[in-house]
């Protein structure tokens, strides 16, 4: 086992130096043929996974085979002493992104909690405190879950989206309404179209029922995405429960997860919470499969109904997710064969009866409402038309966090697979690293350049590799458990930036209160004054009067969250939202409608 350890230790030394020279040059040399303006940020990081990866599976495999002895101790020594200090320098860069610069205060403070959450972490369950609370602090920890989960519901359940909060009043509007949309046609029977009807999934057919049952408004739908960011959140909190044994470590990482994990606090649903909520359910599926040992043909055969679902919902979280279910189905199936072997046959298997299942249910919809046979081109909609390249250059928030955030996802990535493929032991913490490590890599590579939904899908699975990384610490004077506490420091620094990064996020809340984010009788009288002036033939078109028209409950005929006046056909009255394009030919202005400074111009056909 002691010449494997090393193995591990020479392989990761080498990997990380490979992978940060890849990142210095790329970075440094922007054109050139690597640089990352010639390549993009999702080429680039792409290619700096495979390095690390590749480069440290590679060299360990090999020198597992060539290696048949230890290494002197000495060099042992010298290779922990390197990487320990990469270690220190990438904490110290960490903090001057997520810290508070040379404030003393936040010095000494971040010194005292990573010595001490470390310490508590190297000693498993931490017997004083487990005594302490041996009856209490289970109802602790889900006290302290159910009190962020309420966080979580808010960062979502922002009924009124016309106020003022977060991205701005017009980018609400707009963004709202594009992905209220989908679900209103829906309602109304109208069949997907592709492209840009598609453009966050199909999850209109799954909000469809809801929506017949509760109300077909913004307050149904903020309320139903609210309540599904708070379960995503106690699920997650539930794996960290079930794969961390210190409760020290627990307390804080639920903590770190709750103010930090959830800072894309906005009306961006389609980033948060809806790319999240099936990748948070696989991970607490897989994860709470190993805890009871439920691994088998049985839950991977009927547990495809997630990743169809998934697809279904979002193309880009559900393509994740198929490949993270593949994870089950290496621990379930063929148990004769590799467990490499089974991997890639399972992904198959998923990924043909996912896709399969939903090109069925979207099709049984489209034909039951008139429209086309779709086809997988159709089915992944918007993502076929060069969406990709559209966003893979111009990273607006800067790169300094993301590659911290790939760091800790890779150091994730390396213990589950040498735990689980390596070693075969597939213990609860090893599935739930590489759960995370898988969804988070994946969604973490395709939304690299694409900021404006906030980092907090990404900050999630940054604070919950974090403990992962953090609860494998164990203090020693093995050059390899020195090794893994170098890197619990750098996991330990992350959950305090997080921490004090996130403190404000309570206040927030407050702040989202008093603009009346969450007054939905507010837009509700406005629409009643509307109804009141506008005739009832009226229709409409784009944004702004998407919400407006599910509030009336009539059918606003306008299917594009863009204004075509070709779609509303000769209306004898339709409403539009002013955007300094208002006038039109054979109409003429009757009324102008105000939502504070929110305006709606009336139109009436000139007889």
């Amino acid at each position: 086992m002691r010449e494997k350890n090393c193995n591990f230790l020479i392989s990761a030394m080498t990997g990380t130096l490979a992978a940060a020279a890849f990142r210095y040059i790329t970075f440094k040399y922007p054109t050139s043929p690597v640089g990352i303006e010639t390549l993009g940020n999702i080429k680039a990081y792409l290619i700096l996974a495979v390095l690390w990866l590749g480069i440290f599976f590679g060299l360990d495999i090999l020198l597992e085979k060539i290696l048949k002895r230890d290494i002197p101790k000495l060099l042992a020594y010298v290779i922990t002493f390197i990487e320990g200090s990469a270690c220190a320098y990438i904490s110290i860069r960490l903090y001057n992104i997520l810290g508070r610069g040379r404030n003393p205060k936040y010095v000494v403070l971040g010194a005292v909690f990573i010595l001490g959450i470390v310490f508590c972490a190297s000693f498993g369950k931490g017997r004083f405190i487990s005594k302490f609370f041996r009856r209490s602090k289970s109802l602790f920890l889900w006290l302290e879950t159910g009190a962020l989960a309420v966080i979580w519901y808010l960062t979502s359940a922002t009924v009124n989206t016309f106020e003022h909060y977060s991205f701005g009043r017009s980018y609400n509007i707009y963004h709202s309404a594009a992905y209220l949309d989908s679900i209103l046609n829906t309602y109304y029977g109208v069949p997907f179209t592709g492209l840009e009807s598609e453009l966050y999934g199909h999850y209109s057919i799954i909000m469809l029922p809801f929506m017949k049952l509760f109300g077909m408004n913004t307050n149904t739908i903020g309320i139903m995405l609210g309540l599904l960011t708070a379960a995503c959140f106690i699920l997650l909190c539930a794996c960290i429960m079930m794969s961390t044994d210190s409760f020290i470590l627990k307390v804080f990482g639920i903590g770190g997860l709750g103010i930090y994990g959830v800072t894309a606090y906005s009306i961006y649903w389609q980033s948060f919470p809806h790319r999240m909520i099936f990748p948070s359910l696989v991970i607490f599926v897989l994860t709470f499969a190993a805890f009871r040992k439920k691994f088998g043909p049985k839950l991977f055969y009927i547990g495809l109904l997630i990743p169809t679902l998934a697809l279904i919902w979002n193309t880009e979280s559900g393509a994740v997710v198929m490949v993270a279910w593949a994870l089950c189905g290496a621990e379930s199936i063929f148990p004769k064969l590799p467990k490499l072997a089974r991997f890639f046959i399972s992904l198959l298997i998923s990924v043909a009866a996912s896709v399969t299942g939903a090109l069925i249910v979207v099709n049984i919809y489209n034909r039951i409402c008139g429209g086309a046979w779709i086809g997988p081109k159709e089915l992944i909609g918007f993502q076929a038309t060069g969406f990709v390249g559209h966003i893979s250059k111009g990273l607006d928030s800067g790169n300094a966090l993301h590659v911290h955030i790939f760091a800790m996802l890779f150091i994730c990535a390396v213990y589950g697979i040498r735990e689980l493929y390596i070693h075969k032991n597939t213990s609860v913490k090893a599935t739930f690293a590489i759960a995370v490590a898988a969804i988070g890599l994946g969604i973490g590579t395709y939304y690299i350049n694409n900021p404006s939904g906030g980092e907090g899908i990404l900050s999630m699975y940054f604070m919950l590799a974090s403990v992962i990384v953090l609860s494998c610490a164990k203090i020693s004077r093995d050059p390899y458990n020195l090794a893994k506490t170098c890197l619990a420091i750098y996991a330990a620094m992350a959950l305090f930036c997080g921490g004090i990064n996130g403190r404000e996020l309570i206040p927030q809340v407050g702040s989202h209160k008093s603009a009346y984010a969450y007054d939905y009788s507010k837009f509700r009288s406005f629409c009643k004054d509307l109804d009141s002036r506008i005739a009832p033939d009226t229709v409409g078109g784009g944004f702004g009067t998407t919400q407006v028209f599910m509030e009336l409950g009539r059918d606003r005929v306008g299917r594009d969250f863009h204004f075509r006046m070709e779609e509303l056909g000769e209306p004898e009255h339709f409403i539009k939202f002013c955007d300094g394009n208002d006038s039109f030919e054979g109409y003429e202005v009757k009324d102008q409608i105000f939502y504070e400074d929110v305006a709606f111009n009336y139109y009436e056909k000139i007889h």
